[in-house]
């Protein structure tokens, strides 16, 4: 059996201070931390994902406001443009709106 790719028998002839070794060595490298620093992470990620949430669904609003505020728009500029009269001396014939011939 290995142990952080030492052979076990290191540690269980250092007794305690093989333990304490190994103990620091979690806690160096990040491997043991304490439990509130886990329910803290935890908090935080929980939190971020219910932001991210939150987010989602304002920019799904925005997006669908946007649309409509474009179509009105849209109708609008079309029913101004259609109501401008013909440049003088145009002898083109204006074709009708909404896709009528």
């Amino acid at each position: 059996m290995e142990i952080f790719g030492l052979p076990a028998g290191v540690f269980l002839q250092g007794g305690a201070v093989g333990f304490l070794f190994i103990v620091l060595f979690m806690v160096y490298t990040g491997r043991l931390v304490p439990r509130a620093t886990v329910d803290d992470i935890r908090a935080d990620r929980d939190n971020w994902r219910q932001v991210a949430l939150a987010k989602e669904e304002t920019r799904q609003v925005e997006a669908a406001q946007s649309h409509l505020v474009l179509e009105e728009l849209s109708a609008t500029v079309d029913r101004f443009i259609g109501s401008l009269p013909p440049p003088p001396g145009d002898q083109r014939r204006r074709l009708p709106r909404n896709g009528g011939s």
